[in-house]
Parts: C-alpha cells; sequence; structure tokens
C-alpha cells in the first residue's frame, strides 16, 4: 500500500485478513498525514433521490464502517444528525424519507436525538449508524502490528517479470507482487505513470476546533450533527466543526485565510445551533487544514489498473492488455473516507486475493477504474 490513510489501512487490514504479507508505504512520520489526520471525522451516508446503486453502497459501507469504530474504540458520538438546512438539503432528506430505509439507518429526527435546549421545531433525519469517531484510534486498529515504512516517497513503478518494481525518493528500488495506490490527493502523479488518468479535483478543507463551553449543551452533545458542514460532539475540550472546500492553497500558517474559515464554518450552522456554541474570539479557535481528492461523478476509484494501462505508459512492458497488472487503486474519497475505504478496502483486498467479492455488480462498477479509462482509450484513439 502506498499511503498510510484510511484507504491504504482498510486494503492491508483486508490483506492481512486473508493471510496476505500487505505493507504499508507511508510518506510521513506517522499515520494520516493527510486528510485522514483530523482530530475527529462523522461517519454518515450519501444517499441520492432516485435510490441508485451508489446510494445503496453508501449505505452499505456505512454498515461496516461503523461496526469496526465500535469494534475500534474509536467512537465519540453514535448517531448522525442531519438537519433539514439547508434548504436544498430539507428537499432531498424529503425524498429520502419516502425511500423505506430500515431504522437503524435513517429515521425521522425527533426531539429526542438534539440538545434539550435547541428548539423542538427541528426536522431533518438520525442515522443511527452514523457515528462521529476518532480517525486515529480507527487507523491504529486497521493497521494493528502490520510493517509500516515511514518516510518512504514512491517515484515511479513499472513491471518486472510479473512483479512491480518501485522507485524511492532515495533511490531504494522496492518489489511487490502487488501495489495499491492508495495516497489521497497525492494520487495523481503515481496513477500519471499508469496511463490512467481520472481528472482528480484537489479542494482544500479547514476544520475549526471551537471549545466547549462548560454548562452548555453543547458540551454535552452526545451525536455528529450535519447540515450542509458538520458538528461533533467535544473531544478534549473543542468541537469540531467543519468544513471549507477551496481550490486555493493555503495552510495554518496564514492567518487571514485561516480566520476566513472560521468565518466560513461559523456561518454554516443554523442559527439555534449557533446559540449553542456561544461567542468565541478567534484567537481560541484552533484549526487543521487537509486536501481532499474528488472525480467529478463524486464516485470513489477502487479496483485494478489493467495491464494495458500500464503498459501504454511504460513502453518496455510486455503485458497483455487484457491481463492485471498488478496495480490497483482506492482513492478519489473526497471528505467521505471513513465511510467509504473500510468496505471498498475488503472487496480489493478480496479480489487481490482472487477470493469472492459479495458486492452487486452495478456497485461494483460503478466505481472501478475501468469507466475512466474507456475515456482515456477514446481519447488516445
Amino acid at each position: 500500500m502506498i499511503g498510510g490513510g484510511i484507504a491504504g489501512a482498510s486494503v492491508a487490514a483486508g490483506l492481512r485478513r486473508r493471510g496476505a504479507q500487505a505493507v504499508i508505504l507511508e510518506r510521513g512520520a506517522g499515520f494520516g498525514a493527510g486528510a485522514s489526520g483530523n482530530r475527529m471525522a462523522l461517519q454518515s451516508p450519501r444517499l441520492s433521490v432516485d435510490h441508485n446503486a451508489m446510494s445503496r453502497l453508501s449505505a452499505s459501507c456505512l454498515s461496516l464502517a461503523s461496526r469496526l469504530s465500535d469494534a475500534a474504540g474509536a467512537v465519540v458520538g453514535s448517531g448522525v444528525v442531519a438537519l433539514d438546512a439547508p434548504p436544498r438539503l430539507a428537499e432531498r432528506h424529503a425524498i429520502f424519507r419516502t425511500q423505506h430505509w430500515p431504522e437503524d439507518l435513517l429515521q425521522p429526527l425527533q426531539a429526542s436525538h438534539i440538545p434539550a435546549s435547541v428548539p423542538e421545531n427541528q426536522t431533518g433525519l438520525f442515522y443511527a449508524r452514523g457515528r462521529a469517531i476518532r480517525p486515529d484510534r480507527l487507523l491504529a486498529h486497521l493497521i494493528g502490528d502490520l510493517p509500516v515504512r515511514h518516510g518512504v516517497t514512491v517515484t515511479g513503478m513499472a513491471p518486472d517479470n510479473g512483479m512491480i518494481r518501485l522507485a524511492t525518493e532515495d533511490g531504494c528500488e522496492l518489489v511487490f507482487d502487488a501495489v495499491v495506490l492508495s495516497s489521497g490527493a497525492d494520487l495523481q502523479p503515481l496513477l500519471a505513470g499508469t496511463g490512467l488518468t481520472p481528472p482528480f479535483g484537489i479542494s482544500f478543507g479547514q476544520v475549526s476546533h471551537v471549545p466547549a463551553q462548560a454548562g452548555s449543551s453543547n458540551a454535552q452533545l452526545a451525536t455528529g450533527v450535519s447540515f450542509g458542514g458538520y458538528l461533533t460532539p467535544a473531544l478534549d475540550g473543542f468541537h469540531d466543526l467543519g468544513a471549507t472546500f477551496t481550490h486555493d492553497p493555503f495552510d495554518e500558517s496564514d492567518a487571514a485565510a485561516v480566520a476566513a474559515g472560521h468565518a466560513h464554518n461559523l456561518g454554516l450552522l443554523p442559527a439555534s445551533w449557533q446559540d449553542q456554541l456561544g461567542a468565541h474570539d478567534e484567537d481560541g479557535l484552533g484549526a487543521r487544514i487537509g486536501r481532499r481528492a474528488s472525480l467529478p461523478d463524486r464516485r470513489p476509484l477502487a479496483g485494478p489498473v489493467t495491464g494495458g494501462m500500464l503498459a501504454d505508459a511504460n513502453a518496455d512492458a510486455k503485458l497483455d492488455a487484457n491481463v492485471d497488472s498488478g496495480v490497483w487503486v482506492l482513492g478519489g474519497l473526497g471528505a467521505r473516507g471513513f465511510t467509504l475505504a473500510p468496505l471498498l478496502g475488503e472487496i480489493l483486498a478480496a479480489e487481490i486475493m482472487q477470493r469472492p467479492a459479495p458486492l452487486p455488480r452495478d456497485q461494483r462498477l460503478g466505481v472501478g477504474p475501468a469507466r475512466y479509462a474507456a475515456i482515456a482509450q477514446g481519447r488516445r484513439d
């Protein structure tokens, strides 16, 4: 696995369960250096108004992700409240209520799901399987005692007598029988060497760390809350409130951009919930900024890079276009990596080991790299 965030950890855990010797190569000094490194994350589904295959896949992903978080001791809050705000989400939620989802996935919001001091006329949904979690604990649970090589930057790869040879920034060469590209927002350079070039969009997201005010109802908030943004229960005296989406690069050292990010995140909250957080001095707010990779169709990318793709990118390669190259990819998870990756990682692990992967055909094809390989082939023709 190239990348030690939630994508790489999920595939590695699935491979270990199936008896493979999995190794994680991580550029950073620790786990979750990229988008997987936030203090907290919400696990919730991304449903659709037409109840399509991706909507059903999202629900299945949440089921496994929440159970893994429970087993990992990573849960900060059980359940996610999805408010009918802003109006565009209210319209979607009204349709979801008619789709006959099981109650342990979705049910109408009730007064018992929200803090007592919030006005009872709030409407929305309650995802009982939703979770507010600590990513560090889930990553540690998935990785366990697997070997991890930190400080490794992969700069190239090529097929080599049925194996995959990786070149690293420090001049080393590593050889594996299968490689999974799982480096999040850094996927594009690695994929460029395969001939598969999905149109990733990279966005920067700021999460604000808002002090929990002693005695306030939000200090005892027991669920995650979404509303176009999201709010978590308090952890170590702070809520996580997010998040911005911008394509303009910035980091925590840019005071003006961080202040604008705080204002954006606070402004996402419905007025009745802003009252719960109370007034805050911006100097008392913390922040973390990460990068996300997503695709125009808002679907993840999960599956094999075919031999033909890799051969096109490496003139000396002697691979049949119809065989697997030994290179796989899991990425394009956007802001829902901790919901999507655990199940998709299991599916990839099963396929790599040539074991059954029980996922309906329409769902499997919907996230496969072939949808972008076909586009690339058309351009070459």
